[in-house]
């Protein structure tokens, strides 16, 4: 009776060693497979972030260097400047925030109008018009990518994004 116990004692130890580590087991795939769920999209989420941002910082770009007057021989000229900036406008129509889309359409607007006018004054003011409203348009995209895309950036990555646009002296 007493060799009877020992071999029950034996195999309750036995089967509770197999119960333990097979519990083991299960429970680092599962903590695995969630801290690898978790790091995928944290990685996903800053790619993307990371693609709006260059997408801003290319627009804010294109935008700046037209307004400035940084164009001709050492840069495209206006208008094929314009058609990029409309291109990358119409492919990422989803990530703009609505106001930069709304003073991009007002502006193309204005423009269509200017490109059109004969009388040489007029098509200065419109134009005057059209540049001050990429101003406008870079100061939205300062705002989004500021207070939005680049917070949320470093949140993932750390502080690796320099903020959008000039620096503001007080």
């Amino acid at each position: 009776m007493s060799e009877q116990v020992a071999t029950d004692i034996w195999t309750i130890i036995g089967l509770s060693s197999l119960i333990a580590s097979v519990v083991t087991v299960i429970l680092g795939l599962l903590r695995d497979f969630l801290i690898e769920r978790y790091r995928f999209k944290r990685k996903s989420e800053a790619k993307y972030l990371q693609s709006q941002i260059q997408m801003v910082s290319r627009l804010h770009f294109l935008l700046t260097r037209i307004k400035i007057g940084a164009t001709g021989v050492l840069f495209r000229n206006i208008g094929e400047t314009t058609k990029d900036i409309n291109t990358l406008i119409e492919g990422n129509v989803n990530s703009l925030p609505p106001k930069v889309l709304d003073e991009w359409l007002s502006t193309m607007a204005i423009m269509g109008t200017a490109l059109k006018e004969k009388d040489d004054k007029k098509m200065a003011v419109q134009v005057k018009q059209g540049l001050e409203k990429f101003d406008k348009i870079c100061g939205y995209l300062e705002e989004f990518a500021n207070k939005d895309l680049i917070p949320k950036y470093r949140s993932i990555v750390g502080k690796t994004v320099a903020d959008l646009g000039r620096e503001k002296k007080s």
